[in-house]
């Protein structure tokens, strides 16, 4: 059973829904996978300004990275893209950031 690790902003209230349904669904089988859901913390609202929301979603990031290696997850992802581009230092192998560049790429944007 491979046990992932996903990196959310706290004010996510659709993953877990969205988690189950590819349960339900069996895209995914209950019996390979299990996720822990670790919530990404922050002071700044996103409206007020969103450079420092980002950069207090990413700072988070180190803290509960180490939490779920202490937990021994397989992997770890963001369930948050834009937390995952805005800070080069927080690299995962699962970053969707890795995807965007490669597709503005392909469309020379």
């Amino acid at each position: 059973m491979k046990k992932i690790g996903l990196l959310i902003p706290k004010t996510n209230l659709t993953v877990e829904y969205e988690i189950q349904y590819l349960f339900n669904k069996q895209i995914i089988k209950n019996e390979d996978y299990v996720f822990y859901v670790s919530k990404l913390d922050y002071k700044t609202n996103y409206k007020t300004d969103k450079i420092q929301y980002l950069k207090e979603l990413a700072d988070d990031s180190f803290k509960k990275i180490k939490d779920l290696e202490y937990l021994d997850v397989d992997y770890v992802a963001f369930f948050c893209t834009s937390s995952a581009i805005i800070s080069n230092k927080v690299y995962i192998k699962n970053n969707p950031a890795v995807a965007l560049v490669e597709e503005a790429k392909k469309r020379n944007i």
